[in-house]
């Protein structure tokens, strides 16, 4: 059998992107019967390798608050949507369904799903507005497309949940997929991935770290216009964190020192653990400009 040759399945080998196809191809060549798929582990038909992985694709703590799918497969901020911070591999072969608890029993959900051909390229984007009482829709993708990036309207719908198969099935939070080998002692052991772990979004980096420790970091510019001397002048929702802090985070924003910009000082922060919500700025003299700002924020993801 493949698991009892190879080093990923003895832990010795990191899941990382280089080793992914590898990986997948050991486990097709493995026995059907030594394989078990489960959320949660296994009690008594215990096989050799276990695969946690539940039926929702969705994780709902990888999305952004106040962002929806445009017509060109980006993000745009928009108040009443949330969008998936994360593209979605689906089996083009097989129907998909995406569902939902409705929140309004007055208003139709809607959900806007951006499609990404396998090359990654964007394909086209579908918006759905639905009838009231609506709790699921099912598609087929076209052959060529096997992406998606998912949006829905927060203040309608909730619980999203996104399977394949073509009927909605009971909700299920999503589970982090994971790969277990069973020692000699009847113990799961996991493998270690490889770290620190770089996510980006937009213009924001983070790095999550095998002991918890999570960094976000960004550079951007904004327009300013002081209209008075002395004055202030707020920037309002700059920064959102890649991945959410478990709380809030310690942080420091500054003014570049390396851009041409309009100089003033920072005298204030609003930030919680999902974002940097405002950064007030102070100006001595009248003006307009632009002023780069950079930030650093250090907490823990676990």
């Amino acid at each position: 059998m493949a698991y009892e040759e190879t080093n990923w399945v003895n832990g010795k080998t990191a899941i990382n992107s280089d080793n992914l196809n590898k990986i997948e191809n050991e486990l097709e060549t493995l026995d059907q019967e030594g394989i078990i798929v489960s959320p949660t582990e296994p009690t008594t038909d215990r096989r050799k390798v276990w695969m946690q992985m539940g039926k929702n694709l969705f994780n709902a703590n990888n999305v952004l608050g106040n962002f929806i799918v445009n017509g060109a497969g980006d993000l745009s901020a928009n108040s009443v949507w949330t969008a998936s911070n994360k593209i979605y591999k689906i089996n083009s072969s097989k129907p998909y369904t995406i569902s939902w608890k409705n929140i309004s029993s007055t208003e139709e959900p809607q959900v806007e799903i951006a499609e990404y051909k396998k090359n990654g390229v964007f394909n086209r984007n579908n918006f759905n507005t639905l009838p009231i009482g609506t709790t699921s829709f099912s598609k087929v993708l076209d052959s060529d497309t096997a992406y998606l990036i998912i949006a829905y309207r927060n203040d309608r719908m909730k619980d999203i949940q996104l399977e394949q198969g073509e009927k909605q099935t009971e909700f299920e939070s999503y589970v982090e997929p994971n790969i277990y080998v069973k020692n000699d002692n009847d113990v799961y052991e996991g493998f270690e991935k490889d770290y620190p772990i770089e996510i980006k979004n937009d213009k924001e980096t983070a790095l999550k770290f095998k002991d918890g420790t999570l960094i976000c970091y960004a550079r951007k510019a904004f327009d300013v216009n002081f209209k008075t001397a002395n004055s202030r002048y707020n920037i309002d929702n700059p920064f959102i964190f890649p991945i959410e802090f478990i709380e809030n985070p310690t942080i420091n924003v500054t003014t570049a020192n390396d851009a041409d910009y309009k100089f003033c000082t920072i005298i204030g922060v609003i930030r919680d653990h999902t974002s940097i919500s405002k950064v007030c700025l102070f100006c001595d003299a009248l003006g307009s400009g632009t002023v780069v700002l950079h930030y650093i924020a250090i907490g823990r993801w676990k």
